[in-house]
């Protein structure tokens, strides 16, 4: 999507704009999913709420904020190759 505002091919959301659906009666819903959402505008698409603990939220910000990503382990590997 071009932005009018840079001219250039920016994400509306990565430039802190909501993309919102406005009804006939005026009624504005923010829009999730936006290309799926107006496609399919009366079905009702699942949400998911995940209650983090503080120990699971400190371990994402760990890991998001790492500079590198670790190697899987040998457990993880035969995990994943059943």
């Amino acid at each position: 999507m071009l932005s009018p505002y840079c001219g250039g091919p920016f994400s509306e959301r990565k430039l802190g704009h909501r993309i919102v659906s406005e009804s006939a009666s005026g009624e504005r819903t923010v829009l999730v999913f936006p290309r799926l959402e107006r496609v399919a505008p009366d079905l009702v698409l699942p949400r998911v709420e995940i209650k983090w603990t503080e120990r699971e939220l400190e371990s994402l910000a760990e890991l998001a904020s790492a500079n590198e990503a670790k190697p899987p382990t040998e457990a993880l590997i035969r995990a994943l190759r059943g």
